[in-house]
């Protein structure tokens, strides 16, 4: 692969990229990476996944020992390639999204790429990049090119299984590029939906989060109420559920990771650009941003923690992932700090590293000590959590009349063995009061 153009080129190697030339790898393509990270860059060449994800490791390990997927650096040529895919960030910047990042790979494809290549967005950006943006820096270079949006739409932890299984949405800026772009990922056995535009692809992607988004604002929402009232919100979701097919209420809880908490917010940004508003999205991310806020109104009162734990960094726990990025686990840290100057904040997730748990703000520690604050505030849903061993764990290692708050309603009946414990579920905090 040194001397060859290969296949594909994936320009980003987190875990949109690395999953996404690992699946065409594992369909026979060559597939080479672009990293900005050195250390993600040997570790990958080594055959090793940086992340926790589903098969992944095996995976990698497969097409590299079988010579088809490679990484380089950003010092290093850009690899020639029949098709490059871009996966870069687009993070958010006081509510606006930063395109950076994404400009600076498009203009780095331009200048590499061979004459006649397919270029394919696959970050999340807002409506109108693709050819405002995108393709003015590739036209700038003078070679001929297609140019598609392909939005990602896998969900962490089984994003190897859904890229050999989700339809794939394409647009692009001619029929050719749509055409070219519907013949790639077609080597991935999936189904290919095609629509008109690539704004219409951009806003796919869009509506897809935001609308999950919206399904879990709704869940959290009737939570906050049922906390104020002293109802059980988990009868009401049962109750309205139940043998009624029009319903289908989501369980409350944190809505994070860095898809859900921003894509409402560059849908907005959308909106904005364009002279319009979406203000259903808006009051959506504010509905389950609130969630620390509220969680601490509801558990504080005269309550002074000297030492506080998190359980669960990850942004969620099922699938199950290492990734911190956008984890409700970093607000609740700093609201902490906040409402309590001086308290400890300690933190443990069961694969989340020391130094990713460091970069939310939390000092990492083991289960059983972070079972002993005065505060635990159990954030994600990860399997282990609704375990017999980690309810007897908190029954063995929780200090007298500490506050442990169950945010996910799944605690094991070994977790409430003793009197003294003050646990809190949230939709049921004052249930029955």
């Amino acid at each position: 692969m040194n001397d060859e153009q290969v296949d594909l080129c994936v320009v980003g190697m987190g875990y949109v990229g690395l999953t996404l030339a690992t699946a065409f790898a594992l369909r026979g393509l060559t597939v080479a990476g672009v990293e900005r990270s050195e250390a993600i860059t040997e570790r990958i060449n080594a055959g090793r996944a940086p992340f926790h994800e589903a098969g992944l490791d095996r995976a990698i390990a497969e097409v590299s020992a079988r010579g088809r997927l490679r990484v380089v650096g950003l010092d290093e040529p850009l690899p020639a390639a029949s098709a490059y895919a871009i996966t870069v960030g687009t993070p958010l910047h006081d509510g606006r999204t930063s395109l950076a990042d994404l400009e600076s790979a498009v203009a780095r494809v331009a200048a590499g790429m061979p004459d006649g290549a397919l270029v394919i967005l696959r970050s999340t950006v807002r409506i109108g990049t693709t050819r405002s943006v995108a393709m003015p820096i590739l036209a700038s270079s003078g070679k001929r090119f297609a140019l598609a949006m392909c939005p990602e739409r896998t969900i962490e932890g089984r994003a190897l299984e859904e890229l050999h299984s989700l339809p794939q949405v394409v647009g692009g800026i001619d029929r050719d590029s749509v055409e070219s772009a519907s013949a790639l990922f077609s080597r991935l056995g999936v189904e290919i939906v095609t629509v008109g535009t690539v704004e219409a692809a951009e806003l796919t992607k869009l509506a897809s989060n935001t609308y999950r988004d919206m399904q879990f604002a709704f869940a959290n929402e009737l939570a906050y109420l049922a906390d104020t009232l002293g109802i059980d919100v988990f009868d009401v979701i049962h109750a309205a559920n139940f043998g009624y097919e029009r319903m289908n209420v989501a369980r409350p809880g944190p809505v994070a990771g860095p898809c859900l908490e921003k894509d409402a917010w560059i849908l907005a940004d959308s909106a904005q650009m364009f002279g319009t508003e979406a203000p259903l999205a808006v009051s959506i991310r504010r509905t389950n941003e609130s969630l620390v806020g509220h969680v601490f109104s509801a558990v504080s009162g005269s309550f002074s923690p000297k030492t506080a734990a998190i359980v669960g960094l990850a942004f969620k726990g099922r699938p199950e992932t290492s990734d911190v990025r956008g984890s409700m686990a970093e607000t609740f840290a700093s609201q902490l700090k906040r409402r309590w100057p001086g308290i400890r904040v300690l933190g443990w997730d069961p694969l989340v590293s020391d130094a990713d748990a460091r970069s939310i703000g939390v000092e990492p520690t083991t289960r059983e000590a972070a079972l002993q604050g005065d505060l635990v505030v159990i954030q994600t849903n990860h399997e282990q959590f609704g375990t017999a061993d980690f309810g007897e764990a908190i029954t063995a290692h929780a200090r007298p009349r500490a506050v442990v708050v169950d945010l996910w309603n799944q605690l094991h009946a070994s977790a409430y063995q003793r009197d003294d414990l003050r646990i809190r579920t949230l939709g049921r905090m004052n249930a029955g009061a």
